[in-house]
């Protein structure tokens, strides 16, 4: 397929000058096809994979120069690219008989991989196959859901979604927080074992951890679609911009440039923004952009 113009849907960097994204052809958006683009870009330079069908989150394991990307598809494909490539299907995600509804965020937690979705599907990938571990919560709903999953051992992990769903995993199993909002909420992140961020619709963002959670005070009531920590302090980004908290309040960046903000990624040195169709990297004290060769 030509080198047509893309607009970006997730993205991950593993560390400095390594990143993976996934982007969908402006050409495709009227045609209702499931395809993705997967780029990744090495210190400037630019590969890309193709798959016809729709790649929701990107995440990367191992060492970076010798581990793996991992693409989630919405209808529970997993496809690994490394020193050899794989697939794997979780068997209940999807749509059609017996399934269980569409998947959102593939998420590494503490070295193992998890992936969440529709209906509160939760499942921790094993050395043979993926595991559900949502039994106990699993909705007969489909507007029920979670978007996000995060969190930094086995048995210390929060989800939210839907409706301003925030659940928690312990030793004990699954525990719904009393949420203080009942917006979709996009993006949660831990910034520490005992302290988690969220944000989503009307600009709400959160800070809490299990069952205590209070509203981080925004101004700006546009969307939130993504959130992350970097060099100590947090970055969050919508369509109106990118943005970060100060004394518990949300300000908008000047950066000296319009920026329809969509998702970010941090690693120790660098915090990426993957925005509509721009992409934009900061080392705490400079931002600069990286060109995508179907962009340029």
């Amino acid at each position: 397929m030509k080198n047509k113009k893309v607009y970006y849907l997730d993205g991950y960097s593993p560390r400095k000058g390594l990143l993976g994204v996934a982007a969908y052809l402006y050409e495709l958006e009227d045609k209702e096809t499931e395809f993705t683009r997967f780029f990744m870009t090495l210190d400037g330079e630019w590969v890309h994979e193709e798959f016809w069908q729709d790649i929701v989150s990107v995440c990367y394991t191992g060492e970076a120069g010798k581990g793996a990307w991992w693409l989630l598809g919405k209808r529970g494909h997993v496809y690994s690219l490394g020193d050899t490539d794989n697939m794997e299907q979780i068997a209940r995600a999807g749509t059609g008989p017996g399934k269980l509804g569409y998947l959102r965020r593939i998420k590494k937690i503490d070295g193992e991989l998890y992936a969440c979705g529709l209906r509160r599907q939760v499942y921790k990938r094993g050395k043979k196959q993926w595991t559900a571990l949502d039994d106990s919560i699993l909705s007969k709903k489909y507007f029920y859901g979670f978007r996000d999953i995060d969190g930094v051992s086995a048995h210390n992990i929060h989800a939210v979604g839907y409706r301003g769903e925030i659940w928690y995993y312990d030793s004990k199993g699954w525990h719904q927080a009393d949420s203080p909002t009942n917006v979709d909420l996009e993006k949660i992140r831990y910034v520490s074992p005992d302290l988690c961020y969220a944000c989503g619709n009307n600009g709400i963002v959160l800070h809490g951890y299990k069952d205590q959670w209070a509203v981080v005070d925004n101004q700006d009531t546009s969307d939130l679609w993504g959130l992350d920590y970097f060099k100590g302090k947090i970055y969050l980004s919508g369509f109106n911009g990118l943005y970060i908290i100060r004394k518990n309040m949300v300000e908008p960046l000047n950066l000296g440039r319009s920026a329809n903000g969509y998702r970010l990624h941090a690693n120790n040195d660098e915090l990426w923004s993957i925005e509509k169709d721009e992409i934009w990297v900061f080392d705490g004290k400079t931002w600069r952009e990286e060109v995508c060769p179907n962009n340029a």
